[in-house]
This record gives structure tokens, sequence and C-alpha cells, in this order.
């Protein structure tokens, strides 16, 4: 399957939100989509406004993120770059996904604005509030959680939304059917997992119940796994983990080197990339799909 990398243009102001837009950073990079932002250029006071708004241009997806700072304004502006930023991605139409930040979040008084710049900054996220069906967060993992889902969920359109050529032959068949959604995707590989082996998707999993009473624990695979598996041994895991839906299914997933990592670290939500591993040939367990990370 062709990977997707879709420019997405995250926006915010820079100094106060560094720890916010790496976690948005490190977790997008897992959808196999590129940011961009001020990381790649360095937006600052000195910086020509037309190469910010070049970058926006460049994009498919713009994430707004907006918290208690207005941000610098360009020379002869009376607007910030993060406010004509948004300006443009508007002007182009672009798919918005807006996130302000909570009241009950902990920001240091020195990220607090006051004066002019709060009162232009209550008015942007005023027309914010009014035009977007926007989202709060709190904490820099609050965030990139919530940012994650609403991109996974845009790509998503994205692809349902584009025209598909129907061709003759059965591996052309799945390569369309694999556009559906994880759950439905999920639900058939369930049922006819060779049908469905090789296919990828982006889903939101957890490691618990709804009620935290049940938190699953990842285990080391064994060699005999690793091999069947096409795994590295001593480098891989397996951990049950539920598909976030209502019922939640639970999944055998499997994890090598630094998604292993990752996924050990799961105690709540996140987004995972995987893809449907029919594997009855090799291992003991029938009529079950198992789930590789990638």
């Amino acid at each position: 399957m062709t990977k997707q990398h879709v420019p997405i243009f995250v926006g915010s102001t820079f100094e106060d939100l560094q720890e916010y837009r790496r976690k948005v950073r490190d977790t997008l990079g897992r959808l196999e989509t590129y940011v961009v932002g001020m990381e790649q250029f360095g937006a600052t006071s000195g910086m020509p406004l037309d190469k910010c708004l070049a970058e926006v241009e460049k994009c498919k997806i713009y994430v707004g993120i907006f918290a208690m700072r207005y941000g610098s304004v360009p020379q002869g502006y009376d607007k910030s770059f993060t406010h004509l930023e948004y300006e443009r991605a508007q002007e182009l139409k672009l798919p918005s996904l807006i996130f302000i930040i909570s009241e009950d979040a902990s920001i240091p008084n020195k990220y607090v604005d006051k004066d002019e710049d709060a009162i232009k900054l209550k008015a942007l996220k005023a027309e914010l509030q009014k035009k977007h069906n926007y989202d709060s967060f709190t904490t820099p993992e609050d965030l990139a959680s919530r940012v994650a889902t609403a991109v996974a969920n845009e790509l998503t359109k994205m692809k349902t939304s584009e025209a598909i050529e129907i061709e003759d032959g059965f591996e052309e068949a799945i390569r369309q059917e694999s556009q559906l959604s994880a759950a439905k995707i999920l639900k058939r590989a369930q049922v006819l997992p060779r049908r469905w082996n090789g296919i990828e998707f982006i889903a939101e999993f957890c490691n618990s119940s709804k009620d935290m009473r049940c938190i699953y624990l990842p285990e080391e695979l064994s060699y005999g796994f690793c091999t069947a598996l096409g795994l590295p041994s001593g480098h891989s895991i397996y951990i049950c983990l539920e598909f976030y839906t209502n019922p939640g299914v639970k999944l055998d997933i499997y994890a090598a080197n630094e998604l292993a990592d990752q996924i050990i670290d799961i105690d709540r939500v996140s987004i995972i990339k995987a893809k449907v591993l029919e594997s009855t040939e090799f291992l003991a367990f029938k009529n079950r799909s198992h789930y590789l990370l990638i």
C-alpha cells in the first residue's frame, strides 16, 4: 500500500508551546504525515511574513493551537503571525482543526498576555469558537492525543472522498476496500483474516477497560512467535489492546524496537497505525487475526 505523507501546518505561538508542539509533532509522525511549522523556518518578528504564508499554502491540513499568548506581530501589520497564518488557511479553505487551551490548564504567568495583546487574543478566540468545532486541551500529552485523533479522522475523509477507478482483479478490490474506516476493516478481518492480510489502518487504541481497573501488561514475544511473524527476537512484544469503540474490541498487537517502547508506555489512549496479519498457519490460535504495529 502506498504510504501517505500529507503536509500539515501547525500554527501557534512558539516559546510558550515548545513542549506542546514537540508532542504533537512526534505523534503525527506515527501517522506518516509531516509537520510544517516554525521549527523548519523559525517564525520570529524578523521573519518575512510571505515565507510563513507560503508554507501554509503548501499544506493540506491546518492545525491551530491557541494558548494564552497572541504572538509576535510582523512589521507593518496589526495582527500576529499566528493570526495571519490562520486567516490564510481559511482563504485557502484548508480543513482546519482548532485547539484552544482550557482555562484549567497550568500556564506560567510569563506566558499569559496582558493589556492590548490579551484583548486581541480574546477576540481571536471568540472568532475561532464561533466558526469552528474546536477542542480544548490541558497538557502536552492531552493535546497530542486530541490532535492525532482529529488528524486521523481528517485523513480518512480525504481518502474516502477521492474517486477510485474500478479495475478488474482481486488485489485492486482489496486496495479499494482498504479505504474503509478502521472499525469496518477490523470487523471484516475478524471474519476473513486471510482475505484482509496486509491491509493497513489507523485506529485509536486504549490500554484499559472504561473503568480503568484492567491494565494489560506487555510480554516479550517468544522466539517461535518472532520467527512466525518476521519480527526480531529479543526486541519484540505482545500485548492485548482494546480498539477504542463502544463496545471496545480486544485485539492482539505485536510491535518491535522503538514501536515496542511506545506501546509499553501506553496507559490510556493512543493513535496507532497497524496492519492486519493473518497468521493461523503458524500460530496455535485459530479463527483469530493478529495486528502488527508499523
